[in-house]
């Protein structure tokens, strides 16, 4: 069956023995998580088309949207700020208890402000190694 995205969250933690994440309010968007796999050119000069094999995926970056709010330490756009160039571990919960686990370093940037519209930032993850996915537990 199909899910809303509505209640999916995105957390962070400083150090990888941290036990739980902190969920970063005010989330709008999350990018596209995973990536495509690069096509590798294999054609030798026998072939008569061009050839290519999967290769590694890339998830370079990640892109998530939040709205700005700045009154608080706690609001995520001050957390991220103070975090820049830092290594996390972050933690993407699917609406349906999906999770997805990697490290990276994010950066922030406010995005295009106009007229009649909510004033909002991109956090960019730069993604560091391996994402991990736990599925949730299913019943029969």
């Amino acid at each position: 069956m199909a899910i809303l995205s509505k209640n999916s969250k995105l957390g962070y933690k400083e150090t990888s023995s941290a036990t739980t994440y902190n969920n970063l309010p005010d989330l709008q968007s999350i990018g596209e998580i995973f990536g495509d796999a690069e096509q590798v050119d294999v054609t030798t000069l026998a072939s008569t088309r061009r050839q290519y094999i999967a290769g590694l995926s890339d998830t370079s970056a990640l892109e998530c949207k939040f709205l700005f709010v700045n009154s608080a330490a706690t609001d995520s756009f001050r957390v991220l700020k103070a975090k820049e160039g830092v290594t996390l571990w972050f933690q993407i919960e699917l609406a349906d208890g999906t999770k997805i686990a990697f490290t990276g370093q994010v950066s922030v940037k406010i995005d295009e402000v106009a007229v009649g519209e909510p004033i909002t930032f991109t956090a960019t993850i730069a993604v560091g190694g391996e994402m991990t996915v736990t599925n949730p537990t299913t019943t029969t």
